[in-house]
């Protein structure tokens, strides 16, 4: 009876002595991807002090060349990627229709990069580059008409005005979801 009772004893002790695992708190699947996208961006245009805010400003052309040389911001959307004469080129068009794109050299490797992430569709950016022109152009948009012959093409002119930045891109932040 005794060796029962001893047994019966140390298993207790056995049993309440292991330490219980702490609670891990559940993760919440709620990210606030604004705050994040916004704590980037600002990161970023810090690290490079690019001069963010030309883009949502209303500046003339004539205005706009005062950026030649400078390290600047953008905010846009892939377009598209060319390669041209074995330069690769980032096509971005601005976030608001109509106002801005730009044109950037790139390197392979990143062309690549892009390329994949475009796949996915993330397409949205902050984009840090250096402007070497600033190119005001026309804005036209070409519409065939139902029976699509060649003859049946009319160009359509924007009253909006369009401005292509060209330069080298220096740094980039794809937009979180």
């Amino acid at each position: 009876m005794l060796k029962l009772v001893t047994i019966a004893l140390t298993a207790f002790l056995i049993v309440s002595c292991k330490e219980k695992a702490p609670k891990v708190a559940e993760v919440s699947e709620d990210i606030n991807y604004d705050s994040l996208n916004q704590f980037a961006v600002k990161d970023l245009s810090a690290k490079y002090h690019a001069y963010s805010s030309w883009q949502d400003s209303s500046l003339f052309s004539y205005r706009l060349n005062s950026l030649q040389g400078q390290v600047i911001s953008f905010t846009g959307r892939v377009f598209d990627i060319s390669n041209q004469n074995g330069k690769y080129l980032l096509e971005i068009s601005g976030s608001k229709k109509g106002s801005y794109e730009a044109e950037l050299s790139i390197d392979s490797s990143l062309a690549n990069t892009i390329d994949s992430l475009k796949d996915k569709r993330i397409t949205k950016g902050y984009f840090i580059f250096k402007v070497d022109k600033v190119q005001p152009i026309i804005a036209q948009e070409i519409v065939a008409k139902s029976n699509e012959s060649e003859d049946d093409v009319d160009i359509k002119f924007d009253v909006g005005r369009l401005t292509r930045l060209k330069g080298e891109l220096i740094d980039y932040y794809f937009y979180k979801r």
